[in-house]
């Protein structure tokens, strides 16, 4: 009997569309201290405050009042944010002294992992605290060893974040040598830009837009700003510095502001514990980009559960020239007076980045899903035209644009293409024209009276 070729090949077939995965604009990322045993992973989604008390998280918890400011967010509420798990801990600060040289192989047991020094004939007790130091960097990141400048080489001291729990570092010396080790704990966190990394590496580039910090002081302000462009996401963040408050040169706005950077917004608040961030950002999330006539502006807004500053006019002005935002009342209302850090709005840049990604998306799905080719003809730089045109015309639906100006799309006639674009498939200069829909933020009116 003749066998049959499945015997050998087995094929199963199913019967699929091509999906392209879409940029979420409706999540926001806090980062801040959580305990692994609360959370283990570094990145998590939450969709309910009960979801986090379930979770281990308590009333008192930072995270958690983040979260229920963001979620008073009115008229709407984001359906989901993340919490990101920055490590907290103990950093501890172990010096030792090498008191009395000696040759031989030199330990130094660090939370368990042993960094050896061989020391020889000639080896002084400066040489010999050079060389663990050396070891025990080179091996334990993120521990570090130090060495101390002279005159008083021949300490070193051990310095390092342990998960709540405290570092051990002992040193057996080699021969007849001798050393002194003191330790001295302090409370601290994990390194912010270590955290962060972190968080990318647990997510995705889809899986949130809107980054949250717990800190509230310059320099890790600063340092979260300066991932924003990198990462394409919006900022939102607070701080209560007196020289932000007085418009004093180099303050947090100022230095954010000097760089360009459209996309942090920096709120003065005198309270840390006002949540001003996290209920702003909880608006935006809220905002639907993807839906008819929701594109709504920063400006202006009641943040439910926040608190209003008291401000003098020249606080005010201090704050917005220094390219910073704030929370106060006007007319016997609470609303937000919004700007980035750089002076634009920041509903522009969620409109640039929404633009971006659904353009991307969709001449990807088309692509992705024609079961031939688009060929780079008449034919198929129309088809690209279209797709262009269909998503800012979607745009001016949504509020991205204005409807006063009809968009355009327009790629290049076939027989102008380089014939080495070609030849390699490129297709260059599809340009698109749409003009942003501009809020009114100020309104200068004139009255005249007659009798």
């Amino acid at each position: 009997m003749a066998g049959n070729i499945e015997d050998v090949v087995i094929v199963t077939v199913t019967k699929t569309s091509v999906q392209v995965s879409r940029a979420g604009f409706g999540t926001t990322l806090w980062l801040g201290q959580i305990d692994v045993a609360i959370q283990a992973d570094r990145f998590q989604l939450y969709g309910s405050l009960q979801e986090m008390l379930d979770a281990g998280f308590t009333s008192a918890h930072n995270a958690y009042k983040w979260a229920r400011v963001h979620l008073s967010a009115a008229p709407a509420k984001p359906q989901k944010f993340a919490l990101g798990r920055r490590i907290p801990g103990i950093a501890e600060n172990d010096e030792v002294e090498i008191t009395a040289p000696d040759t031989g192989n030199w330990l130094a047991t660090v939370n368990g992992t042993v960094f050896t020094y061989v020391a020889g004939a000639l080896d002084t007790n400066e040489t010999i605290s050079a060389g663990l130091a050396a070891a025990i960097t080179a091996g334990n990141e993120p521990v570090t060893a130090i060495q101390q400048a002279a005159p008083n080489e021949e300490f070193f001291d051990v310095q390092g974040i342990v998960g709540g729990q405290t570092q051990t570092v002992v040193i057996t010396p080699g021969g007849a040598g001798t050393e002194t080790t003191t330790n001295t704990p302090e409370t601290a966190a994990e390194l912010w830009a270590t955290a962060y990394a972190a968080i990318h590496t647990a997510s995705t580039q889809e899986d949130y837009y809107i980054l949250n910090i717990e800190d509230r002081d310059k320099a890790t302000v600063l340092e979260a700003a300066g991932v924003l462009g990198t990462s394409e996401k919006l900022g939102v963040f607070q701080s209560r510095d007196a020289d932000f408050l007085a418009g004093t040169a180099g303050n947090v706005a100022i230095t954010i502001k000097a760089l360009s950077n459209r996309r942090a917004c920096v709120f003065y608040t005198a309270n840390d514990t006002n949540e001003v961030a996290s209920g702003m950002s909880g608006f935006a999330a809220a905002i639907q980009l993807d839906s008819a006539a929701s594109v709504a502006t920063w400006n202006l807004v009641t943040l439910p559960e926040v608190l209003p500053d008291v401000l003098t006019t020249a606080n005010k002005t201090a704050i917005k020239d220094s390219g910073g935002s704030y929370y106060l009342v006007i007319g016997g209302v609470s609303v937000t007076q919004t700007q980035s850090c750089e002076g634009e709005f920041m509903r522009v840049q969620s409109t640039l980045d929404w633009t971006k990604s659904r353009v991307a998306e969709k001449i990807f799905g088309t692509l992705a899903a024609t079961t031939t080719k688009v060929d780079l003809d008449s034919t198929g730089i129309g088809t690209m035209e279209g797709d262009l045109k269909g998503v800012l015309n979607t745009g001016v639906k949504n509020g991205h644009f204005t409807s006063d100006f009809k968009p355009t799309a327009e790629g290049p006639a076939p027989e102008d293409i380089e014939e080495a674009d070609k030849n390699a498939g490129i297709l260059r200069d599809l340009i698109g024209v749409a003009k942003l829909a501009q809020a009114i933020r100020q309104v200068y009116v004139q009255v005249d009276v007659t009798v």
